[in-house]
């Protein structure tokens, strides 16, 4: 089908306003670290902004976040701010590409979008164990890019 743009307006996929491209959105994000049982994780003030790209009910949002000081983080890590909650029944169903540098055992980690949240939670691989939050300490780098439906 062809895309068409009438009066300046939306793009159009093959002229039926059902396929309106009517919904799209750019901007920024701020984000936190967050260990859920108890302590604190300090952002870097400089280093807790991402992005977002929001086309439809689809956001892919991306930022990296640095921890500057940890106080006895405990309990699951969660990562606050998302620009969007995701979708009711979408729990698990989000493209995320992970990378953690400067944390205890950085590379044995899962990271998942919360049903109908607006935040993403952390687990270690394979296993149900909640506390990785405790794993985070000062200088942990976290990049991140999700892909999501809300």
């Amino acid at each position: 089908n062809d895309i068409s743009i009438a009066g300046g307006g939306s793009p159009t996929l093959g002229g039926a306003a059902a396929n309106l491209i009517d919904d799209y959105e750019e901007g920024t994000w701020t984000g936190a670290l967050t260990p859920l049982a108890s302590g604190s994780i300090t952002m870097h003030a400089t280093i807790t902004t991402g992005s977002y790209t929001k086309v439809g009910n689809k956001v892919t949002i991306t930022g990296t976040f640095n921890a500057s000081s940890v106080s006895s983080p405990v309990g699951r890590l969660r990562i606050t701010g998302l620009p969007f909650s995701a979708k009711t029944g979408t729990s698990g169903d989000a493209a995320v590409a992970l990378r953690i540098s400067g944390a205890v055992d950085a590379t044995a980690v899962n990271a998942a979008i919360a049903n109908a949240g607006g935040f993403i939670d952390f687990y270690p691989f394979n296993t149900t164990d909640d506390t990785y939050a405790a794993k985070i300490q000062a200088d942990t780098s976290i990049e991140i890019s999700v892909t999501y439906i809300t």
